[in-house]
């Protein structure tokens, strides 16, 4: 709720409650009121009645209608008997509840009085003369009036229908005395020449000038922060470059030597150096290809990709893997999974995901690949079986260099950071997920639907 809302809300209710409480107070009072304040509220209410009667139209003939029907509702509202006798006239209206009398009112004097009806019931009575007609207004002595008959008096709903004229005026008083407030907050949110051309009041101009300190340190952190990453990744492609040379060199000599030497464990330690070789030279290609994803920049024109298409082809390449291993493999493709996407980099993801799922599944494990669409977009999901995973495992799962504990198959840990960076430039977000009791793990995303 804004601001504005609330102290329009809080105003209100502070008023109607005074109102209420300043009404009650007064009602326990008048519970118990003596006759001499009966006549005081009859009083008033007389004079309103004379004053209203005579604006009316007072005795005209024409008019007799209209004065029943205001007579009627007005004594109907205040709840006291009345009766009403035109002068020279034989036209009288009175309220159905006002009492008959065996002493005649005298007809040409104001005064109060109490008197006992035909039934016995004593009567506080107050007559008046007005210009066209004498007015008699009466209250049983025994009555009491009830809160709701109370609160229905002309001043209290006039007061009440303040109130609401005055939170109503309050609500847009507090709109235009918010309004620079506003405006500096959106002109916050906008570009630093809007915010610095932004005309404001004389007490906001520490704030303004706050606003605008920040934005210049954040500015000046996004900047340095750029540069660092942009010094990283041409550090790191260049560093890997370097790397390749003296890495092919020594693989096509360790090559050469298998060859040349007859010696079994020989041929067997140059073997496991030809491994260790072929694993740097994946690490140094996966450096250089997660020094060229460029978050901030599109890496080329998105195409129309066939999911479920290109995850069976990747998979076919694991064919002999899966096979050595026992692993059930399932696929599971809805009928449309095409999608616009980067290909070369969407293919390096579900490349890296299918890897792993394949290295981590243990013997006679199992691997699900799954595509679904839903309003639009297509999810896409790779799970498989594994070793019980650290929870904690989880959150650093796309941190570089991280691998599981007791590590034994070979890899970069740069795969899904590589995977995390892809994702982030296809606008979706990679996620991993383990099962309950940490036997299986998946990752899934999504892809808008071509």
């Amino acid at each position: 709720m804004s601001l504005k809302a609330r102290v329009t809300i809080a105003a209100f209710l502070l008023a109607l409650g005074v109102l209420l409480g300043a009404y009650y107070n007064s009602y326990r009072d008048v519970k118990n009121y003596s006759d001499a304040y009966k006549f005081t509220h009859m009083d008033g209410q007389s004079l309103i009645l004379v004053e209203l009667w005579e604006k009316a139209g007072g005795c005209d003939e024409n008019l007799r209608p209209e004065l029943d029907s205001f007579t009627e509702d007005f004594f109907g509202f205040t709840g006291l008997a009345y009766r009403i006798e035109c002068k020279g006239t034989d036209y009288a209206a009175e309220s159905t509840v006002f009492p008959q009398f065996d002493t005649p009112f005298p007809d040409d004097a104001d005064y109060y009085d109490t008197r006992p009806d035909t039934d016995g019931d004593d009567w506080l009575v107050i007559n008046r003369e007005s210009k066209s007609a004498r007015i008699r207004v009466g209250m049983a002595s025994e009555y009491e009036v009830t809160f709701w008959d109370f609160i229905k008096t002309r001043d209290f709903l006039f007061i009440l229908g303040g109130i609401l004229l005055g939170t109503i005026f309050l609500y847009y008083l507090m709109g235009w005395l918010l309004g620079p407030i506003r405006k500096l907050r959106r002109a916050a949110e906008g570009p630093d020449l809007e915010l610095q051309t932004l005309s404001s009041p004389a007490e906001l101009l520490p704030l303004k000038n706050l606003l605008l300190s920040y934005k210049d340190r954040q500015a000046s952190h996004e900047k340095v922060q750029t540069s660092q990453l942009d010094k990283e990744r041409y550090f790191t492609a260049n560093a890997a470059h370097e790397l390749l040379t003296p890495l092919s060199a020594i693989k096509t000599e360790v090559q050469l030597q298998q060859r040349l030497v007859d010696d079994k464990d020989m041929k067997s330690w140059l073997g496991d150096l030809l491994t260790r070789v072929n694993r740097a030279t994946h690490t140094v290609d996966q450096l250089m290809t997660l020094a060229r994803l460029d978050p901030d920049k599109a890496p080329g024109d998105k195409a129309l990709v066939d999911i479920g298409m290109l995850m069976s082809e990747i998979t076919e390449d694991y064919t002999d893997r899966l096979s050595s291993k026992f692993v059930t493999i399932t696929q599971i493709y809805g009928n449309n999974n095409s999608v616009l996407a980067y290909p070369g980099l969407i293919e390096t993801l579900l490349r890296n995901l299918i890897s792993n799922a394949v290295k981590y599944t243990p013997v006679e494990g199992k691997i699900e690949m799954k595509t679904k669409a839903d309003n639009g977009w297509l999810d896409i999901s790779v799970r498989n079986s594994c070793e019980r995973l650290p929870e904690y495992l989880v959150d650093q799962m796309f941190d570089r260099f991280v691998r599981g504990p007791h590590e034994v198959e070979t890899g970069s840990g740069l795969g899904l950071a590589i995977s995390k960076r892809i994702a982030d430039l296809h606008d979706t977000k990679l996620t991993p997920t383990l099962s309950a009791e940490k036997e299986s793990l998946s990752f899934s995303f999504s892809l808008p639907l071509a």
